[in-house]
């Protein structure tokens, strides 16, 4: 099937997007932009060789979806999963109102991708949690907009994509690797314990990080941590010493010197800066 290059929302289509200018915690996941589209004919989109991935989930309606060149029904309950650098296309259908939500990822070189998939696959799914939440999202941004509740907001969304991409990762040693440090941020990870997490040898777990995520196994874990930290930064009041020994810092002022590296401001100006953000 020759594909040509389309984007189309359609005169009777109505749409609720959220970007990361209204919500930065978006950028943060890599997420370029998700909403809500309420499509009817006239909606298409069609990508020969998208530089993104994309999941789009249909709460429902109907509408179709390119698999393997061919149209497919994409009906309530079905997850459109496609990854970055193959081909993907989705439209709405005469006569028929296709409810769905949806999000697009940016790819980054030497970064693990979302959906380590070969081609674009529709999956079966319970639509009302995602939906849910990304109505939520829009809700939040259109309203109080607090940084807080949309941090909150975001990784919600983040875990339930997480579980519907998940088939894609069961065979991916660093996911599991990442799993078990995310459980348990605080704890003195060695290379040989996440090694031995991720079923090999210590060096061939600092070759599959730099190869995927272009760092060290222990210096993804830092990044983890600061992520962690600006979270319970943003979300929470507590002090930014119990913060940091909630990450695995004891030690206030490493905490200070680790977070100012990682995030580009202190602990303290970056509580402050979200702060004024959510007002």
């Amino acid at each position: 099937m020759e594909l040509r290059e389309t984007h189309s929302i359609g005169e009777n289509t109505r749409e609720w997007i959220v970007a990361p200018r209204d919500c930065p915690a978006l950028g943060r996941h890599r997420i370029h932009l998700t909403g809500i589209s309420d499509a009817r004919l006239g909606f298409e989109f069609v990508r020969p060789d998208s530089p993104v991935s994309q999941i789009l989930v249909c709460q429902s309606g109907e509408g179709r979806a390119l698999i393997n060149g061919q149209w497919q029904r994409s009906g309530e309950g079905t997850a459109y999963v496609t990854p970055a650098h193959r081909p993907h296309a989705y439209r709405a259908v005469a006569r028929k109102r296709w409810l769905v939500c949806w999000l697009i990822y940016s790819e980054l070189p030497g970064v693990a991708p979302l959906i380590g998939a070969s081609d674009a696959s529709l999956l079966r799914v319970d639509p009302r949690p995602l939906f849910s939440a990304i109505q939520g999202l829009h809700w939040e941004t259109a309203g109080a907009a607090s940084a807080k509740v949309m941090e909150h907001s975001v990784e919600l969304i983040q875990l339930l994509v997480s579980r519907i991409v998940e088939p894609y990762r069961k065979d991916d040693r660093l996911w599991r690797v990442w799993t078990a440090v995310d459980a348990d941020l605080a704890h003195a990870w060695t290379l040989e314990e996440l090694a031995e997490v991720g079923c090999v040898s210590p060096e061939h777990l600092r070759r599959l990080s730099h190869q995927q995520l272009g760092r060290s196994p222990l210096a993804h874990i830092r990044l983890l941590r600061m992520r962690k930290a600006a979270a319970l930064l943003s979300s929470t009041p507590d002090k930014i010493e119990t913060i940091g020994r909630q990450i695995g810092y004891e030690n206030p002022f490493a905490f200070s010197t680790a977070f100012k590296h990682c995030m580009g401001a202190s602990p303290a100006q970056f509580r402050l800066k979200e702060a004024r953000q959510g007002r």
